[in-house]
């Protein structure tokens, strides 16, 4: 939180400015005494040395007790020592010295609130310094960044304007264009403008926070480079610039720079800093399930204070409502993992809802999903609070959060508590951090019981993997290795996740392999044109492999096309430490196997979890050296790798993993019995549900 800046009171330069406020006469030493005494305190205030600011101001408002500066900066000492007893008292009398300084003070408070995720009194506090002074356009700045992260979008960026036509603040100015970002509706003039700024610190924090938003990795990493080379004091406030120049860094694959920016965040996070959020970054960091847990929590308690429970009571009801809320029903790989999920829910047992909290597309895969529930529901511009009304008014008994903490995640909602029971499910793979959602679902290979303690959840155990998959999904037809770009006789290895979850450890292996392996290349879905040239350098000049023998895929294929060119995929080679999940379940319907290193954390241990399921053990490695040895035995042996694709598609293990109807039963039968629990008034337990014929 920042100090308080006062527009028509000067500290400490000159005390005869005070005399009107001094309870006495005082003598010239005494006056110089004073005039010394408040130079201290305010050293003390500027240094953020708060109980020896305490204490001078408390030596010296019995002395100057009509001094509005006195209280208002003891109040903010106070307040950073969590002194709460105080307060209302000081703000009462600052109030009738001051309504300007008062109402600042009501900012800092909210801030405090805010901080620590108290929305309902943090707003309080805005409102009543918006009553002693209406230009107050901290107060109005506060209000928009609580209104956009209630989801309201429209009252976040009027409280902008507003804080805006009071004053013309650089900062204020760049939050306000990163919230047109998801309308898709930019300025490309004032984008353009934002681009030119001379560079700052918060000028280049804010604008690599834009073009991230706008998926322009060059500029991002350009930006966040920036801001970490102009950080201006290395504390708790700042330590998050390093989170967003490793997203920027993975964005591009820039990584040059890639072990001391781990290193950093890894010191940082275990000196008690937060240099990242939840979310895929932190869960492609090589951080453990005990650091994504401190993490999680933070971001969702702030300083791990626990949030209140809010206990619902179960609604009557003789089928059960399930909410399953996401924004990514569309083109996202979720969708393409649930999209035969919500159809195939017994509608004699189970009444469904879909609840939208993404932009509306017109994809097949959106409006398989619409017609596939009985409730679909447009909820993109709600607010938090509209949704929790609306799940809570439709009686909702289980609500399951396919976002978690990614992209338009909608955990504000869940925090105040949808439904009884509340599940953490397919889009976060790891723990949430908050005491509201009840469950992830899992199995004994992706969750093992020793991670149990890192999750704040209860896990449910599904029989054979957690994964639920559509048996419905199509390829398009199959084209020749020539039309991919491919050699025809080489060996194709290949890997179709993202880019964030590449990295030099992993890529240096991959190297290895192709240095054994000289009849093959590898096949990467690397998008960005710069990250595609940064990556052939770092092959040519770090690993010492040519750039013909990486080959870059193509990006605007659908989804259907995506799933053919796995029919010329020899091998499929996995990430770590944040694992493939749709792409590997992908590759696996389509025959192509998969190898893969076991992580030590929930996004490590999907493929492990698929392929554990299937049987086909001899695809898991327990180490890297391990995954490169079986990989070069399994490129040396190419009759062996086309065996490998006629046992996937016809072992019997296959309906485990891909019976959307066996899945969803399953999924059905760890409903009941986690709502069976609630109604029976018992706290959520972690749970095994046994296998059905």
């Amino acid at each position: 939180m920042k100090k308080a800046k006062a527009k028509h009171h000067e500290q400490g330069k000159d005390l005869s400015a005070y005399k009107f406020i001094l309870t006495k006469k005082y003598t010239p030493e005494q006056m110089a005494q004073l005039q010394a005494l408040v130079t201290e305190a305010n050293c003390y205030y500027e240094d953020e040395d708060w109980e020896r600011a305490e204490l001078a101001y408390r030596t010296l408002l019995p002395e100057m007790m009509a001094n509005p500066v006195l209280w208002h900066n003891l109040f903010i000492a106070l307040m950073q020592q969590e002194k709460f007893e105080e307060l209302p008292e000081i703000l009462h009398k600052l109030t009738l010295l001051d309504n300007f300084l008062a109402s600042n003070l009501w900012v800092h408070w909210g801030a405090w609130y805010e901080f620590h995720r108290e929305d309902e009194l943090a707003v309080s506090c805005f409102k009543k310094a918006m009553a002693l002074d209406p230009d107050n356009g901290n107060a109005l700045r506060n209000l928009s960044v609580i209104a956009q992260r209630r989801g309201d979008s429209a009252d976040a960026l009027s409280y902008m304007e507003r804080a805006l036509s009071l004053e013309n603040n650089l900062c204020w100015r760049l939050e306000k264009f990163k919230m047109t970002i998801p309308s898709g509706q930019l300025d490309l003039v004032e984008y353009e403008a934002i681009q030119a700024l001379p560079e700052s610190f918060e000028v280049c924090r804010m604008r690599s926070a834009i073009n991230a938003g706008l998926f322009r990795g060059q500029e991002f990493f350009k930006d966040a480079q920036c801001a970490v080379r102009l950080l201006p004091k290395d504390t708790k406030k700042y330590a998050g610039v390093w989170g967003d120049y490793y997203q920027a860094m993975s964005m591009v694959l820039s990584w040059e720079p890639w072990e001391e920016v781990v290193g950093t965040i890894l010191k940082k996070l275990d000196d008690g800093f937060w240099p990242c959020i939840p979310g895929t970054s932190l869960l492609s960091l090589p951080v453990g399930a005990s650091r994504e847990l401190q993490v999680a929590i933070k971001y969702v308690c702030k300083e791990a204070r626990e949030i209140k429970r809010s206990q619902l009571a179960v609604p009557a009801g003789e089928r059960i409502s399930l909410a399953y809320v996401s924004a990514d029903f569309g083109a996202h790989p979720i969708s393409y993992l649930t999209a035969g999920l919500f159809a195939a829910h017994d509608r004699t047992r189970f009444e469904v809802f879909a609840i939208s909290t993404g932009h509306r597309s017109e994809s097949a895969i959106q409006a398989r999903i619409r017609d596939g529930v009985e409730h679909y529901v447009d909820a993109r511009h709600w607010s938090n609070q509209q949704l929790v009304d609306f799940a809570r008014e439709q009686g909702i008994h289980i609500a399951i959060d396919l976002n978690g903490h990614t992209s338009g995640h909608r955990l504000g909602a869940f925090m105040q508590r949808l439904a009884p029971v509340q599940i953490n499910y397919l889009g976060y793979p790891g723990t949430l951090g908050t005491p509201e959602h009840d469950y992830i679902l899992a199995d004994p290979i992706v969750l093992p019981p020793d991670l149990l303690v890192f999750f704040s959840e209860k896990a449910a155990y599904l029989p054979y993997c957690f994964q639920v998959n559509d048996d419905q999904r199509r390829a398009a037809p199959s084209l020749s290795r020539q039309a991919y770009g491919l050699p025809e006789q080489a060996v194709v290895l290949a890997c179709f996740c993202s880019v964030y979850k590449m990295n030099p450890l992993v890529f240096a292996q991959w190297c290895i392999i192709l240095r054994h392996c000289p009849n093959s290349v590898l096949w990467l879905a690397v998008f960005d044109v710069q990250a595609q040239e940064n990556l052939w350098r770092w092959a040519e000049e770090r690993e010492g492999i040519p750039r013909q023998r990486i080959i870059m895929a193509n990006n605007s294929l659908a989804y259907e096309e995506h799933l053919a060119r796995y029919r010329v995929c020899d091998l499929v080679l996995d990430t770590l430490p944040f694992g493939g999940g749709t792409t590997t379940s992908d590759a696996l319907w389509m025959g192509a196997p998969v190898l893969t290193c076991v992580g030590d954390t929930f996004a490590g241990r999907m493929s492990a979890s698929l392929l554990h399921a299937l049987a086909c053990q001899e695809l898991i490695c327990d180490s890297m050296q391990d995954y490169v040895s079986r990989a070069i035995t399994w490129v040396s042996n190419p009759e062996g790798l086309r065996q490998w694709r006629t046992r996937l598609l016809s072992t019997p293990e296959r309906d485990k993993v891909f019976s959307t109807a066996r899945r969803t039963r399953e999924l059905e039968q760890a409903f009941e019995h986690m709502l069976n629990r609630a109604r029976q008034g018992l706290e959520p337990d972690h749970f095994v549900l046994t296998a059905s014929a």
